[in-house]
């Protein structure tokens, strides 16, 4: 049995790995959305190069 000390440790371990994971999909989340818009707005300029992803 562990004792209150290990199990306090391994909790803000988890935590931490957890904490750690939602960071990076918060990131990742936030450049696709930053993305998703500024392909919509290019759309809406019939501007379908940098819709695309195409310089010009």
């Amino acid at each position: 049995m562990p004792t209150i000390e290990q199990a306090i440790a391994e909790a803000a371990a988890t935590m931490d790995t957890v904490h750690r994971a939602r960071e990076i999909a918060i990131t990742t989340s936030r450049t696709l959305i930053r993305q998703s818009a500024n392909t919509i707005r290019a759309i809406q300029r019939n501007d379908f190069g940098e819709a695309c992803g195409s310089p010009g």
